[in-house]
């Protein structure tokens, strides 16, 4: 980029920031991210280059000078700084506008987060706030869901791009944390201050299918939690204080509740029988509904999915027809995605 051309590259992020377009927003920066890679290895050879005419430049001053050949080795070392700095000064720009970027979609989230919080402190017997706080929470939620869909879509990880989570020790910084350390991680913290979803423990030891990530319809989508086999109406309880922020129809005549957590979690409850409503505010242990069975096998479960930030978006339509899955490759790729099968080390 030339200075001029830099002036109005910065001018267009600063612009994309005031309208607060997430989505346009993550699609920059996934974009700025690969034309910044790209013009690291543009620097690299650029720089071997300047090597090589410096040398043949040494070489023509050697013993009796070369005019001719020192002229043109000159003329292309300058015309090698000339790339090098405009590729030097456009990764810096570029690296500027992925910081404010980054820091645009923080904001976006410290927003929904502070919401959230404050949502927690609102009198939960005063309805009529709390519908006018309803609509709000749907508006923040699809924020949140544009910002997760839109990571889904690019390259680039929430997790490491936004919450800067990377691996510290063995493989050394700025290596990607495994999903099963992230996992280790998150029920590890949470001993002792969190308590089981369920007034009952399973029976069973959880089979393949069950788990994380075990095929659905031939490999089309991935399971996106684990399953707690319990007979139907065992009590489903909050795990953490937190706050409703979705109750909808999940699967084969089972719903499904989202309670945003005080730590920033949100849980997926589902295949279960709501006893709460959006705007409920919940204190860790509170009955949040009842297991029952499906229509369609009868059987009688917990699934329950786990987020770092927030869900992955719109539960089923109201006639159980299509569900909101994860496909495969965004299973594999969903960085906020916890794996749940540790909640069975909690108490």
């Amino acid at each position: 980029m030339t200075e001029n051309a830099i002036v109005v590259f910065n001018e267009r992020i600063a612009t994309m920031i005031h309208e607060g377009n997430e989505k346009a927003m993550i699609k920059q920066m996934d974009e700025l991210t690969k034309t910044r890679e790209q013009n690291a290895k543009k620097i690299e050879t650029v720089k071997i280059s300047i090597e090589n005419q410096q040398k043949i430049i040494d070489e023509a001053n050697s013993g009796k000078p070369d005019f001719n050949k020192l002229a043109d080795a000159s003329k292309e070392l300058a015309n090698l700084n000339e790339q090098l700095k405009m590729l030097e000064d456009e990764n810096n720009a570029i690296g500027t506008a992925i910081n404010d970027l980054t820091n645009a979609i923080r904001d976006i989230i410290k927003q929904f987060n502070d919401f959230m919080r404050a949502i927690m402190t609102t009198d939960e017997k005063n309805a009529q706030v709390m519908h006018f706080l309803s609509e709000d929470i749907q508006r923040y939620n699809r924020r949140m869901q544009n910002i997760f869909d839109s990571f889904n879509d690019t390259d680039l990880t929430f997790s490491e791009t936004v919450l800067g989570i990377t691996k510290t020790g063995g493989g050394g910084v700025g290596q990607k944390q495994s999903n099963q350390e992230k996992a280790d991680n998150f029920w590890d913290d949470r001993l002792g201050s969190w308590i089981f979803p369920l007034s009952a423990r399973p029976s069973n030891s959880l089979t393949t299918g069950q788990s994380l990530g075990s095929d659905r319809d031939g490999g089309k989508r991935a399971h996106a939690g684990v399953d707690l086999i319990v007979p139907a109406g065992t009590e489903v309880i909050a795990m953490s204080s937190g706050s409703v922020i979705r109750v909808a129809p999940f699967y084969a005549g089972t719903d499904a509740v989202e309670v945003l957590h005080t730590d920033g979690t949100v849980v997926r409850y589902t295949e279960i029988k709501p006893s709460v409503k959006v705007g409920d505010n919940l204190k860790q242990g509170d009955v949040i509904g009842a297991v029952i069975a499906n229509n369609q096998s009868g059987a009688s479960m917990l699934h329950i999915e786990v987020y770092l930030g927030t869900s992955t978006g719109s539960l089923s339509n109201p006639n159980n027809k299509e569900y909101d899955y994860l496909d495969f490759k965004n299973y594999k790729r969903r960085s906020d995605l916890i794996d749940p099968m540790d909640v069975l080390k909690l108490k």
